[in-house]
């Protein structure tokens, strides 16, 4: 996660750079890589030590590659980045003025997050915090946009262009951030993105006692990478009742709107399902997935792909005796 590169930096100093900046570097070096670390030092306006600091980290998990010109992003710095699940437009205020209180604006959307939104007053903060004038939070629950607490507002026509600008699913967010420059306004809504973004990974670390049927793809991450690390980091995909899910891959979230025949037909019958799975990204590769039961019920389901053509589950087989299944 996008923390880690301040939360594992260990008992020294203070890092100079918030999770904003590692987000930034990101989205520089893939519209504009290659790119030199002074280069991005003066784009992102912190010093090239903190900046080392983030190439280095980026480097040790494979997301960007050096060459003589500079930095640029890997597939898989590209696949972490979009998973982060965080777009962002410049606007007009005119299209929602009384949303507005500054002169420049962006759109910030953040996928899947509505579920971490309570009153909108904790992603304001983040934003004035990051230096923005003030920011407004709306979640889209069905089919529309809305405050997160009163499903009347704002008006139609702030509704109507607002979701022109992205492709809005259920439960997604959108934070309008304003500032007195557009790099402050940028800020704020990207840091109280993030901030929803943090506030997933927490409550991911709870365990399965956070898990309900309608846990959406940011609340299951943690539980689906756990498991993908204990069998060996072969494809996992796990969803909840209500809510498409996450697909793991080499150590990674790679899909975070995602859903399976045989994670369906686990919800539906309630039972373990081994079986070849009969279409998607997984096709002709044998598949084991269990049911999370709460009360006899079925509220998640989470699937191994044994691309190992069995070893790994003759072996859990061995260990356990079965297969095993999670009951709360």
């Amino acid at each position: 996660m996008i923390w880690e590169y301040i939360s594992e930096s260990g008992t020294g100093p203070s890092p100079k750079f918030t999770y904003y900046h590692v987000w930034k570097s990101y989205d520089i070096i893939q519209q504009n890589g290659p790119i030199g670390r002074k280069t991005l030092s003066n784009a992102l306006d912190i010093g090239e030590g903190s900046v080392r600091t983030i190439l280095d980290k980026m480097l040790s998990l494979g997301d960007i590659r050096n060459t003589k010109k500079g930095s640029i992003i890997t597939d898989r710095g590209r696949s972490r980045f979009e998973n982060m699940g965080i777009e962002y437009k410049y606007i007009d205020s005119k299209i929602c003025e009384a949303l507005t209180i500054a002169g420049e604006n962006f759109a910030v959307h953040a996928r899947m997050m509505a579920n971490f939104v309570e009153t909108g007053i904790d992603q304001c903060s983040e934003a004035i915090k990051a230096g923005a004038e003030g920011a407004t939070t709306l979640v889209f629950r069905k089919g529309t946009l809305q405050f997160p607490q009163d499903s009347e507002y704002p008006r139609k026509e702030y509704r109507v262009n607002l979701s022109k600008l992205f492709d809005l699913r259920e439960n997604d967010v959108l934070i309008i951030s304003s500032g007195s420059t557009r790099e402050n306004a940028l800020k704020g809504g990207i840091s109280a993105a993030l901030f929803l973004n943090e506030e997933a990974s927490r409550c991911g670390k709870g365990g399965w006692g956070c898990i309900n049927k309608k846990t959406n793809s940011a609340g299951l991450r943690c539980a689906a990478l756990t498991v993908h690390e204990m069998v060996g980091r072969l494809p996992v995909t796990m969803r909840s009742k209500d809510c498409l899910g996450v697909r793991c891959e080499g150590g990674y979230i790679v899909d975070t709107n995602y859903s399976g025949p045989v994670l369906e037909e686990v919800l539906e019958k309630n039972t373990i399902i081994r079986k070849v799975s009969s279409s998607g990204p997984y096709k002709g590769v044998p598949i084991v997935a269990v049911p999370i039961i709460e009360n006899g019920k079925a509220i998640a389901a989470i699937a191994a792909v044994d691309i190992s053509r069995g070893a790994m589950f003759e072996m859990l087989h061995k260990t356990w005796g079965r297969t095993p299944t999670f009951n709360y």
